[in-house]
């Protein structure tokens, strides 16, 4: 039988605060947020795309936390700092989720 897909988000600074693309997402998918040498703070903007509905997520510097795609096919977008010592992107990021 065939494990859950999996999936990982890295969240770093060099230079602007910036996240790795997992690509599009599938239902059930396990993403793991991890926060590279730098404490993160993730606000999504309308909803959220994880089954626990959080759309704030605060991880301290190399932090991992677990979430799972919900079955809401969308692009969710949030905005992203990684504190005053970082600059924000100009684009924001997003998690695409398709069915």
């Amino acid at each position: 039988m065939a494990g859950a897909k999996k999936a990982s988000i890295i969240f770093f600074c060099d230079g602007v605060c910036q996240a790795t693309s997992p690509g599009k997402l599938k239902a059930g998918t396990a993403v793991f947020l991890v926060s590279d040498g730098v404490s993160v703070k993730l606000d999504f903007h309308d909803k959220s795309p994880f089954v626990s509905g959080v759309k704030k997520i605060n991880l301290a510097a190399n932090a991992v936390r677990k979430e799972t795609i919900g079955s809401t096919a969308d692009e969710f977008s949030y905005s992203l700092n990684c504190g005053s010592s970082c600059p924000k992107q100009d684009d924001e990021p997003s998690v695409i989720v398709i069915l």
